[in-house]
Formats: structure tokens, C-alpha cells, sequence
């Protein structure tokens, strides 16, 4: 019986994301982990977005209507990117890249704890992956760069 108990909390404390501030300020790239909820919606393409930037997806973690981060699969991610002809990049990789980047994979859990707000101006200059745990399959994830969609949130006091 302490076997099980002892072998079920290692499997939990491996898929926790237990990230600081301070370990998502240093790097450059930032990985967002999407799982589909009562937060997290998965969406069409905005119609009214550039046609030329061929929005594929949108994600969006929403607490109300003043309160939401969405994130844009695109194959180019702006159009500077789009002049160059450079397009947004897609990985796959083993499914323990999640246990070894648990520092820099930010989920539903950290944007709770520290607020839309502190989220965003947190990582809005950085490269940014999602991880959309519905597109998980054998031992692979996939990886997309996304860009900002809409973002609004009210300013804490």
C-alpha cells in the first residue's frame, strides 16, 4: 500500500509545473502548456485576421470578459515574418521534454497565481511554444511557435 501511495505521488509531482518568475525571466523561449477546460477554449481562425498570415487555430485562456490571453497558430507569425517568407515553426518531440522543461512550461496553474497581467508583460518579447495536450499521440508532443492574439486584462490595485 505505500508502494502504490509513494509510486502515484512521484507520478503527479512529474507533470506539475513548478516554475518561479525568476526561471521564466531568463530564458528566451517559453512553452505553454493547453489543455482544454472550463479556462481554456480551443478556437476557429479569427475571419477578420490578416488573410496573408493564415491563422490556423486560436487559444485562449479566458477567467471572464475582461480577463483573457490568446494565443495564434499561424503559419507566418507577423507580417514581417511573412515578407521573409519565414514560417512558424513545429516540433515534435518525446513526451519527457515535458519533465525536463517543467521550468520554462507555463500552464493554467501560473497564470492563476500570478494574474493575466503579470503573465503577459512577463512573456510578450519572448518566443513562445504551445503544447496542446489533445495532439499528444504515443510517446510524442507536438510543439507550435504561436503569436499574441487578443489580450486583455484588468489592472490589479
Amino acid at each position: 500500500m505505500k508502494k502504490t501511495f509513494l509510486i502515484l505521488i512521484l507520478f503527479f509531482s512529474t507533470f506539475t509545473f513548478g516554475q518561479t518568475i525568476t526561471d521564466i525571466t531568463k530564458r528566451d523561449t517559453i512553452y505553454i502548456y493547453f489543455k482544454e477546460g472550463v479556462n481554456q477554449k480551443k478556437k476557429e481562425a479569427n475571419k477578420n485576421s490578416y488573410s496573408v498570415l493564415e491563422e490556423k487555430c486560436n487559444y485562449e485562456f479566458k477567467f471572464d470578459n475582461r480577463n483573457f490571453i490568446n494565443l495564434s497558430e499561424r503559419k507566418y507569425l507577423d507580417l514581417d515574418k511573412y515578407d521573409s517568407k519565414i514560417k512558424s515553426d513545429i516540433k515534435s518531440v518525446k513526451k519527457s521534454f515535458l519533465r525536463r522543461n517543467k521550468d520554462i512550461i507555463i500552464d493554467l496553474n501560473f497564470i492563476k497565481k500570478y494574474g493575466l497581467e503579470q503573465t503577459y508583460f512577463l512573456i510578450r518579447t519572448k518566443k513562445i511554444y504551445l503544447i496542446d495536450s489533445s495532439e499528444t499521440n504515443c510517446n510524442k508532443i507536438l510543439l507550435k511557435e504561436v503569436a499574441f492574439g487578443r489580450v486583455s486584462y484588468s489592472a490589479q490595485e
